[in-house]
């Protein structure tokens, strides 16, 4: 089928849509748009990365409940829920994360599937270490704090400062390793696991471009 020709393509589409809704996703119509697009990530990933049955059971498995708790939770704001879905998102990712990755590596040529399922892994790592963040703040509060206006520092879970969407940017920002200095890790572990994602993040790009070149100099050899 041509639209499994590009199915990595649109599992990064809908990544994409996911860290431009987050930032926004204060109003009721935008969280729900918010919650749209997570479900369809889901659904997408499943699509793109499980190509044997036992990977769809396994990504089936994690992604129903995980998209049920979430709707409801949208009613009940529950923060144990939440936590529990942050938890459930991390696994699903990571074990898709891994399913894409042996993916890239198995493939012979350079293609259009093959550059955006790359891309689509380095979102992915930025997404669970967002989660990682978050459950960090929510088991021990203060482990982030938030530079204001006026040179302070607030607790990233204090009034005013609670965006979810604050630790998916700190996520790239730290992955990318921009390092503006307005979100700061406090506690020992905080830190640690900051430098874990830097660490990863440019191991996959030396080993993507390593990958990717590799494999286009071997095709150009084969013709």
């Amino acid at each position: 089928m041509r639209i499994a020709q590009y199915r990595f393509v649109f599992l990064f589409c809908f990544l994409l849509v996911i860290y431009l809704l987050a930032p926004l996703s204060i109003s009721f119509p935008l969280r729900i748009a918010l919650n749209l697009t997570f479900t369809f990530t889901l659904l997408s990933a499943i699509y793109s990365a499980c190509r044997e049955k036992s990977h769809v059971v396994v990504g089936l498995s994690l992604a129903i409940p995980l998209t049920i708790l979430n709707w409801a939770n949208e009613e009940l704001m529950s923060p144990d829920i939440g936590m529990i879905i942050m938890i459930g998102l991390g696994v699903f990712f990571i074990y898709i994360s891994y399913t894409i990755f042996r993916y890239i590596l198995a493939e012979r040529t350079v293609t259009v599937n093959t550059i955006f399922a790359s891309l689509s892994v380095y979102f992915m790592i930025g997404l669970i270490f967002a989660f990682a963040y978050g459950i960090i703040e929510a088991l021990q509060p203060g482990s982030f704090q938030l530079a204001t206006q006026m040179g302070e520092r607030a607790p990233l879970g204090g009034p005013g400062t609670g965006a979810f969407s604050t630790f998916f940017y700190y996520s790239f920002v730290t992955m990318t390793t921009l390092g503006y200095g307005d979100i700061t890790p406090i506690t020992p572990f905080a830190g640690s696991v900051s430098t874990l994602e830097a660490i990863i993040g440019q191991i996959y790009l030396v080993v993507l471009v390593a990958r990717l070149v590799a494999l286009q100099v071997k095709s150009r050899g084969d013709t």
